[in-house]
């Protein structure tokens, strides 16, 4: 008889919140070559991802991190519970190319989803997303119906105060 293993409960573990700015205004192509990206999908453009999102705007940030693969609407359960007063909001791709053009620790060790926001690519629902492969970090697209892994990132943002 086969054997038919529960989920592990869903713990998610919270970075400590940080400084992310981001210039809605700026040229696209000038926002993704500050990213330190080895390669880009085609699919990361405005045709895409739209930005409603105008001028210099100050976010506080942090990275969410599942203790197990985990879909898109158990985060989104996390994040409602998080902070009902100033609630935290998934990234969009504006807010993940500021935090690659920031270079640091975790966005150039783990892959990096920014979930609030999806485009329609031929007929599906996809998000941006970082992942590691070769020697640089690259960008790209994942669809949203699929599972996200233990080792991934997800960047939430809020209006800082």
């Amino acid at each position: 008889m086969p054997v038919i293993e529960r989920p592990r409960p869903l713990i998610v573990t919270m970075s400590k919140p940080f400084e992310l700015v981001v210039d809605h205004g700026a040229p696209f192509p000038s926002r993704l070559a500050s990213c330190w990206y080895g390669w880009v999908n085609r699919h990361i453009s405005p045709a895409y991802f739209v930005s409603e999102e105008r001028g210099c705007v100050r976010y506080s940030a942090m990275y969410l991190v599942a203790n197990r693969r985990v879909l898109y609407p158990e985060m989104r359960q996390v994040i409602q519970r998080e902070d009902v007063h100033r609630p935290w909001r998934f990234a969009k791709l504006d807010h993940l190319l500021a935090d690659a053009a920031s270079v640091n620790e975790v966005n150039v060790l783990y892959p990096i989803a920014a979930l609030g926001q999806s485009a329609r690519i031929f007929s599906d629902q996809y998000y941006a997303c970082s992942y590691l492969g070769g020697d640089r970090p690259s960008v790209g697209v994942q669809q949203t119906s699929l599972c996200w892994f233990e080792r991934t990132r997800f960047l939430v943002v809020r209006p800082a105060v």
